[in-house]
């Protein structure tokens, strides 16, 4: 019965260490997430500073940013074209689908024709008959 005995204080002590073990990388955790949820509120406010600064002195810019405006403007070019590009798509797509719905209607146009000319042929063959 020693053994058991031992045993079970030996299972008893390791699960307390595991459980322990287990809460403090639990809290851990979470201090680490407080640490980088900070740290996006610090990137937040350099942004911010950062397009303060960019709109206050973009016509006289240190030559120490002129790298960097370069950059921020091609990017804002870029994104422009973008944009251009997504226009030009959805106004194509916009084109696309109303010559769609002009051949709908001419379909449909031809297609009553046609019937109307078959049901015209038929009366004027039932005319004959009746004759």
């Amino acid at each position: 019965m020693a053994f058991v005995d031992d045993l079970k204080v030996t299972v008893t002590t390791k699960s307390k260490e595991i459980v322990k073990k287990a809460k403090e990388t639990a809290e851990v955790i979470q201090l680490k997430t407080k640490i980088s949820a900070e740290k996006s509120k610090i990137d937040d406010v350099y942004k911010e500073i950062g397009k303060k600064y960019y709109d206050e002195k973009s016509a006289t810019v240190d030559e120490t940013y002129i790298p960097m405006f370069e950059r921020v403007n091609t990017s804002i070019e870029k994104i422009e074209q973008l944009k251009k590009e997504i226009e030009y798509i959805s106004r194509d797509k916009a084109e696309k689908q109303a010559d769609e719905e002009a051949t709908e209607e001419t379909v449909n146009e031809e297609v009553v024709e046609d019937v109307v000319e078959s049901v015209t042929e038929e009366i004027e063959i039932i005319e004959e008959i009746a004759e």
